[in-house]
């Protein structure tokens, strides 16, 4: 990977500028071999956790020694996870409700399963009426998709799979929902002659997409991204959906509770007949060129040009809140399995961002004094599984990291 002769030539100095966590490993792991060797047992030893823990979960479930309703006080994602620890908790790695019925139906891949404390739950309208219409569900109401909350310090993300052809309406209810005013999508639909994700999206051929409940999304624009044309497209759509008597139900996974105080989101409009609905504008980043499990090609400038336009369009709130006060609609990301590229993009917006921040706390200067990248990769897997999928995605962090710091460059700012 060439990382650390990248960022330093043998006979150059650290640049004020550069991190100290950098600076440090420059120190440590002067030669090639001994970077790819530090990186590559980081992330098995992260791995190794990880499966362990699902591993003695499952077990855990198949004795029945516990159940989807005692999961209740660990569904909330307002969990302050360790910096650099994973939960302890057996419990926080089951995923009862994707394995649960149906449900399997819903999955894009049998090894991507959201854990039951994070994972995204659809409110009782969005499921009452997508359930009823599912070809898979037969009937059976479910507030289940593949979809899971996960927390950095200053913003919310939720990660998710590519949505399949009987999901589509469960994906753009979950979007309503939540609040929902910008989705990343991180993958091609075919690669390599595999289908990778189903789009979503209306096009200027097909404007409008209509679900049962009334739920449109419209057409509005498409185009290449001006800062990166070859890498990345710009999808603007509207979102339309009808407002009940009764008020909707904001799920308890959702930190988004408080937007029943700070009110909806989107314009809330009467319709001729009296009905009442509210609108909302979406914009899809959809970078299409980055590879499954692999790294873009050009290593830091379409990714740092996108992290800048995620912080113009939703502005982070500052790294030193809990994830309990952060009021800031999430962003949703997808790649396929929304995993590895979905996890690189999250820990690269963080680490960037805690990095730049003059904000502080306890628990912000512990992780700046470990190796940061390594600690927030260890907090976005106890969030999802296999987040952050190959060595090559976490060399690919440590190298925009430096290419950020390394390159002139005037915005990415708090």
């Amino acid at each position: 990977m060439q990382f650390i002769n990248s960022i330093l030539s043998p006979n150059q100095a650290c640049p004020k500028e550069c991190p100290e966590f950098l600076k440090r490993l420059r120190r440590e792991y002067p030669r090639e071999e001994q970077w790819d060797r530090y990186v590559g047992g980081k992330l098995h030893e992260i791995r190794t956790i990880e499966r362990e823990l699902q591993m003695e979960a499952q077990a855990l479930e198949m004795s029945k020694a516990t159940t989807v309703s005692s999961l209740g006080a660990l569904s909330s994602p307002g969990i302050q996870f360790p910096t650099s620890t994973a939960p302890s908790s057996l419990h926080a790695y089951s995923s009862m409700a994707a394995t649960a019925g149906l449900n399997l139906e819903l999955n894009r891949y049998m090894d991507i399963l959201p854990y039951d404390r994070t994972r995204v739950h659809l409110s009782e309208e969005a499921s009452r009426l997508t359930s009823l219409v599912s070809p898979v569900l037969q009937g059976r109401v479910s507030d289940y998709i593949n979809a899971s909350w996960v927390s950095f310090p200053g913003r919310w993300w939720i990660a998710t799979q590519a949505p399949l052809p009987h999901s589509l309406d469960r994906f753009w209810y979950m979007v309503s929902d939540q609040d929902i005013k910008i989705i990343v999508n991180l993958t091609p639909s075919i690669e390599k002659g595999h289908v990778k994700a189903h789009p979503y999206w209306p096009t200027e051929d097909n404007p409008i997409l209509e679900y049962e409940g009334g739920l449109m999304v419209h057409h509005i624009s498409s185009s290449p991204f001006p800062r990166a044309p070859k890498d990345i497209t710009v999808r603007n759509l509207k979102i339309i959906r009808p407002i009940y008597p009764t008020t909707p139900t904001i799920p308890p996974s959702s930190p988004l509770r408080a937007s029943m105080t700070r009110g909806m989101q989107g314009d809330t409009k009467q319709g001729e007949d009296g009905s009442m609905y509210e609108e909302r504008l979406i914009t899809v980043l959809h970078y299409h060129t980055w590879p499954d499990h692999g790294v873009p090609k050009e290593p830091a400038n379409s990714v740092l040009h996108l992290l800048d336009e995620l912080e113009v369009l939703s502005p982070a709130e500052t790294v030193s809140k809990s994830p309990e006060e952060i009021l800031t609609p999430p962003i949703l990301v997808h790649c396929s399995a929304g995993c590895g590229r979905t996890g690189t993009l999250c820990v690269l917006d963080a680490i960037l961002r805690l990095l730049r921040s003059p904000q502080s706390n306890e628990a912000v200067e512990e992780m700046k004094n470990l190796d940061p990248i390594v600690s927030l990769v260890e907090r976005a897997r106890a969030a999802r599984p296999q987040m952050v999928q190959s060595v090559t995605q976490l060399h690919f962090i440590y190298n925009v990291v430096k290419d950020y710091y390394t390159s002139p460059r005037d915005t990415f700012s708090e």
